[in-house]
């Protein structure tokens, strides 16, 4: 089964209910445990079987960073390197100057799938329009 399945799972807490609305009563985190105990319920293997999917996903995801390249997963997102030149700041304490080294900052662009799911409404007020 797709990634994306397990991430827009029915009892996801970032997808809405029935009327479109976000569920208040439930937390918008969700750990690593939550997510193995979602691909044990829709995969039907062990837990520890999920634990080192996640690992391993999340591994190579870091390694894939680390070497400069986008991740990309379909129907979810893409974490993109950039690069963030040295500058000059402010220490908002003090006021006193400081030097800000250059990094490299990763983003994430959310895809249109996962852009409707959280926004539904503009979804349908997107659609009318076109018609």
């Amino acid at each position: 089964m797709r990634l994306s399945r397990i991430l827009y799972g029915v009892d996801s807490p970032l997808l809405p209910n029935k009327t479109g609305r976000i569920r208040a009563q439930q937390e918008f985190e969700i750990n690593v445990n939550d997510l193995a105990d979602q691909v044990v319920e829709q995969q039907g293997i062990t837990k520890a079987n999920a634990r080192e999917f996640i690992d391993a996903l999340m591994s190579a995801s870091v390694d894939a960073a680390a070497k400069g390249e986008e991740i990309a997963l379909p129907g979810f997102g893409k974490f993109k390197l950039t690069n963030r030149a040295a500058r000059v700041g402010r220490n908002p304490s003090t006021g006193a100057t400081i030097k800000i080294a250059a990094s490299t900052k990763l983003s994430f662009v959310p895809a249109k799938a996962l852009k409707d799911a959280l926004n539904p409404a503009s979804t349908k007020k997107a659609t009318k329009a076109k018609k």
